[in-house]
This record gives structure tokens, sequence and C-alpha cells, in this order.
């Protein structure tokens, strides 16, 4: 959706970096049915055939599909959830438009129950709604996750937190736009900065209330914005936190949004003029300002303190965020987001040899992502039944939990199969009655050795290091 050089493609994404990924977004048609918002992008131009198609090469990534965003509005999903029939009707055609294209789940982003056009039974109606989209998706390995929001005071009208935490796999909390439209403030603060008052929002805030009522803390994600927020300041000499403003900051090159600046514009504008830069410890962001103009943002360096901190709460134990983390100072050449146990880097396009580069972004930074900082979120895998080796049917030897196997997820173990047992693989041969037909050439005598080894003393036996060494 942006002009070059900031276009960005499906095939951009380095799905290496990720865990889980989301297309936004698909709405509701006016018969209350999932239904794609741009038919050319999403289908005819193949935008959800790439997106699932990632997984060909990256198996253990899941692709989900989210519904709703800001500019879908509210009210019409208040009229879906609002009697059985109608959520029923919604959620038996869910499952269905998941299948048709290939997405391992939903994500529901409607901003917000009982806000925006929206009526205060809408609390209740979206658990509901929940619960009836897990009964459907669960059986089928399908994953169900929602961006909440983070202000306390949405918060409190929009969920029932304890029941909508029971239904989802993940609970996306949208940790970010929470700035003020007045006066200059952070959109993604952290922890309030002394100046501010007690009822200003914070990530902190939302993180703890969600925990405090039922949330499993290790289900919790945090969404980190790779954009700033602007403002055109009302005298260019006051230029902290809670100054007046004119209104937003101009637009930039790419995003072309008065307001809104997109990282890779940040990081132009920062290298291109003369900007002073000021690091806010508690909100763990900084803003930049030059002459009239006002941005806050997160880099590295502030994504690294709250992932530090955010982790430290998933463990429960308390640390202090201004000494918690360093990162290098620097705007250009490698920035990596440290993300506990990996990095999410947004760094300047160098293919690794033998890779494909047909697709090269002609922009400078290439790769933005929002990095989370929930390390429990591992891809989930689905259970199917195991499969005897001659027939390539299912064991009905083996019980329901021994006929499993773990697939669709990345591998702790290979196996090579088979190696085939001669004579002389065995030491000295105390049992011949196991080992008299060795090598084994025929489907019954391997039903014959396999059934010998049910007897616990000729298995003891058979895997002794006396006896068999491989």
């Amino acid at each position: 959706y942006r002009r070059a050089p900031a276009t960005f493609r499906i095939n951009y994404i380095d799905p290496k970096y990720c865990t889980h990924l989301v297309y936004t977004f698909a709405g509701l048609n006016l018969d209350g049915i999932m239904d794609t918002l741009d038919y050319t992008n999403d289908i005819t131009n193949g935008g959800y055939r790439d997106f699932t198609g990632i997984k060909e090469k990256y198996p253990c990534v899941k692709t989900l599909l989210a519904i709703g965003g800001w500019n879908e509005g509210s009210e019409k999903y208040s009229l879906m959830v609002e009697t059985e029939e109608s959520r029923e009707y919604f959620v038996s055609r869910v499952m269905r438009y998941l299948v048709q294209f290939g997405f391992d789940g939903l994500d529901i982003d409607w901003e917000y129950p009982g806000h925006r056009g929206g009526i205060p039974e809408d609390k209740e109606n979206f658990t509901k709604l929940l619960e009836m989209l897990k009964e459907r998706l669960k059986p089928r390995n399908r994953l169900l996750t929602a961006a909440l929001a983070a202000p306390v005071g949405i918060i409190k009208d929009a969920y029932d937190v304890q029941e909508v935490c029971k239904y989802l796999d993940l609970v996306m909390i949208m940790g970010y736009d929470m700035n003020e439209t007045n006066k200059t403030s952070t959109h993604a603060p952290l922890k309030r900065e002394s100046s501010e008052s007690n009822t200003r929002s914070t990530v902190d805030d939302a993180v703890q209330f969600y925990s405090s009522n039922g949330c499993d803390r290790k289900r919790l994600v945090i969404g980190i914005p790779a954009y700033g927020k602007s403002y055109t300041l009302a005298d260019k000499t006051r230029h902290g936190i809670g100054n007046n403003v004119l209104g937003p900051g101009k637009a930039g090159p790419y995003l072309m949004e008065p307001g809104f600046l997109g990282y890779n514009e940040i990081c132009e504008s920062l290298t291109q003029a003369q900007w002073t830069t000021v690091h806010l410890k508690n909100n763990a962001m900084k803003y930049s300002y030059n002459d009239d103009q006002w941005v806050s943002y997160d880099d590295a360096e502030t994504v690294a303190v709250k992932e530090s901190h955010l982790e430290s709460i998933v463990k429960n134990e308390p640390e202090d965020i201004s000494d918690s983390v360093t990162f290098p100072e620097t705007i250009e050449g490698n920035l990596q987001y440290p993300s506990g146990s990996h990095s999410v880097s947004m760094v300047k396009s160098e293919p690794e040899e033998g890779t494909d580069n047909s697709g090269e972004n002609p922009f400078g930074l290439e790769k933005f992502f929002v990095t989370y900082v929930n390390k429990s979120a591992k891809p989930s895998c689905s259970k199917t039944p195991a499969r005897n080796r001659n027939t390539d049917k299912p064991d009905e030897t083996l019980s329901d939990e021994e006929n499993t196997k773990l697939e669709d997820c990345c591998c702790k173990h290979v196996q090579y199969i088979y190696h085939q047992l001669s004579k002389n693989d065995v030491g000295r041969q105390k049992h011949k009655s196991i080992l008299k037909k060795l090598p084994l050439q025929t489907k019954e005598e391997l039903e014959e050795f396999d059934k010998s080894l049910f007897v616990q003393s000729n298995k003891e036996a058979f895997v002794s290091e006396e006896n068999f060494i491989l």
C-alpha cells in the first residue's frame, strides 16, 4: 500500500525470526460473514496464497488471519455477536474460510466491544463468541487469538478478562496508540514519567491488570510499534512531555499520513537533519524534535528495556528498569531487537548466499517487525495417528496415547529408517529364539520379531549391551 521505495511485499518477510505471522485484515460483510476487505490483493494477486505459502519453507511458523481493525469500526461486530443465531452463523463459516485459504488460526481484532457504536451487552456477547469459536477451531487444531486493548478503562468496559483469556491461545495486548492528542506524549509507554498523571495509560498497567484478573501471564503477547506518533509544537522552544501542540506532525514521504512516521521515515529524518533525541527511562521510549516537529518512537534500545522488564513480570521477578538493559545507540547500519532467546533484526538488505533475491526490497532499512516478549508462545503441534511401517495405516495395536506422533512443528530429533539387522550386528547370541531368523526379510518375519519383543525378558536381552551393540 506504500509507494516505492517503501513498498513492503510478503516475500520480504523473513520467517526465521517468527513463531506466528498475522495477515491483516479480513472483515465482516453485510451478511455478518468473514470476507476479504481487498479482493484484488488478497485473492486476485494471491496475498492469502503467498502468505500461507510461507509454511512450505518454514513449516513451524503459524499463519493466522486477523479480522477487524480500527477502520472496520465496532457496530457491525456488535450486531454479529448480538444473538446466538448470529454468532453461530458467523462461526460456522469461519472454519471453512480458514481451511479454504490455508490459515492456521484466527485473530479477532474488534476495536472495541461496547465502544464506537457498540452496546454494554457486547462484553458478555464477545465472551460467548470466543467460547463458540474455540469449540469449533480446537478439534481441527486451529489457533484462536485476539488483539485486546491496553488502556485499563477500555479493558474494564470491553472484556470479562478471566473468561476471555480462558478461550484464547494468545492474548495480543495492543501496547501502542496510547498518546494524547492535545499535548506531546509517547504512544507506547512502559511506565509513567514522574511528571505524568496517574491516569496515564501504560503497557505495564495493562499487563498487570490482565494478569491480576485471571489471565495466564505466559499467554500475554505485547505489541510494540514499528512507527512513531508525531506532533507540530505550539511553541518550538517548549518540547518536553506534556507541552501544547497545534496538531499532528507533518506527513512523511512514505506513509504520507500526518501524525504518523514509519520507523524507516524516522531513521531517514534523524540522519538527514539536526534532531535532538531524549530517552525517557520510565516510558522506555524516545522522542526527537527539530524546529516545530516532535515524534515519539521505540528503537532497539527501548525495545530491549521493555522486553527485559516484561519478561521479569512473566517470571515474577521484580526488576529496576532504569538499569536493566543497555543497547548500542545507533540509527543506521545493523539494528537488532533482542528478544530473549532470539533477536529480531532490522537490517539493510544483504541477501544470504544462495537465496532468491528476485523480490529485492528497494529501500534501505529492509525489515520491520513487531517483536513480542512472550517466550512461551511456541508453535502448537497437532497429533495424528502413527502409521504402521508395513501397511501405512494407523497402528491398531497401540493405545490412543501411544498411537500418536507430533507433526507440524520443528524437529528435536530426526530418525533415519531403517537399519536392517543381521547376525553380524549381534554379539554373543544367547537368545537365538529371537535372532535365529536375522536378517529379517518378509512381513511375516518382521511381525514375529516385533511380537517376540513384547516379552519383557526377550526385550531386555535383545537391547542389553552384551547381546546387541550398534
